[in-house]
């Protein structure tokens, strides 16, 4: 089947955060993003911008993926300190980081369509959509969403979700990529946060505290990372030199995977003076008291 083709004379979607007309960003002959120009929002159409995507959701390393996990549970607690009651984590995935958080928290709650349905002491995981997920208004005192927001459906309606479900003060924290990435720029279709097929958006530190906003939040802090996806820069400079890839993707090659780990150090260095190559964003917010 031919590639479907960007055509110029169709008209340009608006901005799901703030609605000005996205440009057509051309990053590649056959790979077309949209991106608004007010905003630094970016939208992904996978028919227009299939950038070798490989053909499963899931294409990390586990060795890798662990260390982020404690780093992340670390950030977690910075932001939550005072409210470690009760905790939602979104899109928990097989419930790794919600089991690390269950010692901090008077109770955990994991949810994801691919989760194992289970109750582990304070632990409890749910198969379920966040559309499809029932509970009462005012359940959490905080609720995670680490490299959730590029997946779902409609941002906007999920995050007022998230609102309606926090305790006034309740904290929400996420993790999403950075549409401002200068790896974006270089590697363009190449970049590793294309390589998923599900990644629908790229916030940017503009369109992030717009949306957060929006939703109800206040004390919005957006903040690049320079220790998340560490490996993201030499997994877009492996892509960049294959042809077709495995389906779980760049880092099922042992030798792209070696080469992403060794290069950690360098790349958290150029992060820590360069901040426009980090490839994450770090969402902080508050629910204010009614």
């Amino acid at each position: 089947m031919a590639k479907p083709a960007y055509d110029p004379s169709s008209p340009s979607p608006a901005c799901e955060v703030c609605t000005a007309p996205y440009l057509a960003w051309q990053i590649e002959k056959n790979c077309v993003l949209w991106r608004c120009p007010r905003c630094g929002h970016i939208e992904r159409d996978i028919a227009l911008s299939t950038a070798n995507a490989r053909s499963l959701e899931y294409g990390g390393d586990p060795q890798a993926d662990a260390f982020r996990r404690r780093l992340t549970q670390r950030r977690i607690l910075a932001a939550t300190q005072g409210r470690r009651g009760r905790l939602l984590d979104v899109g928990c995935g097989d419930g790794s980081l919600a089991r690390q958080l269950a010692s901090d928290f008077t109770s955990v709650v994991g949810i994801d369509r691919h989760a194992a349905s289970v109750v582990e002491g304070n632990v409890v995981l749910e198969d379920a959509t966040f559309e499809s997920f029932e509970a009462a208004a005012h359940s959490f005192d905080a609720i995670t969403a680490i490299h959730v927001l590029e997946h779902v459906n409609d941002l906007a309606a999920t995050l007022e979700h998230c609102h309606s479900l926090l305790v006034d003060g309740g904290v929400f924290y996420a993790i999403t990529p950075n549409a401002s990435s200068a790896s974006l720029r270089v590697f363009r279709e190449h970049w590793w946060m294309l390589e998923d097929p599900t990644h629908r958006r790229f916030l940017s530190e503009d369109s992030a505290l717009n949306v957060l906003e929006s939703a109800g939040f206040d004390s919005v802090t957006v903040t690049g990372l320079i220790t998340d996806s560490l490996m993201c820069p030499a997994a877009s400079a492996a892509r960049s030199m294959k042809g077709e890839l495995a389906p779980q993707g760049v880092l099922a090659s042992r030798a792209a995977r070696y080469a992403a780990l060794v290069s950690t150090p360098a790349v958290a260095a150029l992060r820590a003076v360069r901040p426009q190559w980090r490839d994450s964003i770090e969402i902080v917010a508050r629910k204010s008291p009614q």
